[in-house]
């Protein structure tokens, strides 16, 4: 009986330890990304690709997220628009302020009424 007891204690503490271990790990495949009921995390995505640890993103560093996929023109064109201020780097203020203008216009678009076809051209007039 005791010897019962004291393997559930055991069994009990290894899971509430991994439990609250799990809870703490940030997650590292999709940082960042916004899902159903998930807030975007500025913060999150720079920590990822911020490789000198200054709290900023360089043109080298935004470029290397996958969504580019090597594509640095396109890398390039995105970071000059989502670096408001211009200084050369990308701050998750500016990160997140990108990504709320974007969604806020996705959701405009996705509640306009959609285009109404265009009226077919009158017919020609007949020559003399």
């Amino acid at each position: 009986m005791k010897i019962t007891t004291l393997t559930l204690a055991a069994a009990a503490a290894v899971l509430t330890i991994g439990t609250s271990i799990a809870a703490d790990k940030p997650a590292e495949k999709g940082a960042g990304k916004s899902g159903a009921g998930q807030p975007y995390n500025a913060d999150e995505v720079v920590k990822k690709f911020d490789k000198n640890a200054d709290s900023k993103l360089s043109a080298d560093e935004y470029g290397a997220m996958k969504k580019f996929k090597g594509d640095a023109a396109k890398a390039k064109a995105e970071f000059t628009e989502v670096d408001a201020d211009k200084d050369g780097s990308v701050t998750s203020a500016e990160l997140k302020a990108h990504h709320d203008a974007k969604a806020a216009k996705a959701k405009e678009g996705k509640g306009a009424a959609p285009a109404a076809p265009a009226a077919p051209a009158a017919p020609a007039a007949p020559g003399k």
